[in-house]
């Protein structure tokens, strides 16, 4: 699938209604609290916390980590669930790989957070991560978040 495919997929396909969300969300939750152990996580509404990825590696390298709560309206998780996901791939993946909040940057993020995730957990962060951004970049916007399996995942 390219972008585009993705795109459409993420916009037109049925919502997914089985529990996979919700044990995702939980997963996330358990993760976020072990990071919070590691750095001191600060939240705010600010949708774009960092300007550019050299910031947030920064605030990394000395502990700290701001997370957004802002575009946080979604079918499955409340915003507690959702700013865990986002500690979990913004440290887990931006923080591991250094890379832009470009798609090329969100795409090795998204690699990297599967490091820490287990397999069945996959389509929920293809969803959530490239599913998003596809969604972000064919409408020039954040979308509507959605709860949608993909036909494939690619890794």
């Amino acid at each position: 699938m390219n972008l585009a495919e993705i795109a459409n997929t993420y916009e037109t396909a049925p919502e997914y209604r089985g529990g996979l969300w919700r044990v995702a969300g939980a997963y996330f939750r358990a993760r976020a609290d072990v990071l919070r152990s590691r750095f001191t996580i600060a939240e705010t509404t600010e949708p774009e916390p960092y300007g550019t990825a050299a910031e947030q590696a920064a605030d990394l390298r000395r502990g700290l980590f701001l997370v957004t709560s802002a575009y946080s309206e979604h079918p499955v998780w409340n915003v507690e669930t959702n700013v865990a996901f986002r500690i979990c791939h913004d440290i887990d993946g931006h923080g591991k790989v250094g890379r832009a909040f470009d798609p090329d940057g969100e795409v090795e993020a998204y690699r990297a957070t599967l490091e820490h995730l287990p397999t069945p957990l996959r389509p929920v962060v293809f969803c959530e991560s490239i599913g998003q951004l596809a969604a972000t970049i064919a409408n020039g916007r954040f979308p509507t978040q959605r709860t949608v399996l993909f036909p494939t995942v690619h890794v």
